[in-house]
């Protein structure tokens, strides 16, 4: 699922990353996809209907982490290589920037690279 680089160490076990992230003030899960948002996996792009089903596929655990939490929003970010304009979209994500307030971020299907200063 996740390996998390430190510049100690390499975790690559579940438990191992949650217990080092818990320690830092983050939560790490992870659950099975559930089957509704199964056939949105292999779409290159997804239209506002297709991104609006898919979160509703999700909607369930995010109102577990709404009542646990009290997470007020969530966002879907689709990218694939294919996707137009994804190098703008991507430019995004690639400077140092700040969260002051807490985020839920789905990663539903393939992999990213996440940087945290803690």
């Amino acid at each position: 699922m996740a390996t998390l680089v430190t510049k100690n160490q390499t975790l690559k076990e579940s438990s191992a990353i949650r217990e080092f992230l818990k320690g830092k003030g983050l939560i790490y899960e992870s659950f099975e996809t559930p089957d509704i948002v199964a056939s949105y996996l292999n779409k290159k792009s997804l239209d506002d209907a297709e991104k609006e089903n898919l979160l509703s596929g999700l909607e369930y655990r995010f109102e577990e982490l709404k009542s646990k939490f009290g997470y007020m929003a969530r966002d879907l970010v689709v990218l694939h290589d294919e996707v137009p304009g994804i190098n703008d979209i991507l430019a995004k994500f690639d400077k140092l920037h700040y969260h002051t307030d807490e985020e839920v971020r789905y990663i539903v299907d393939g992999s990213g690279v996440f940087g945290f200063i803690i």
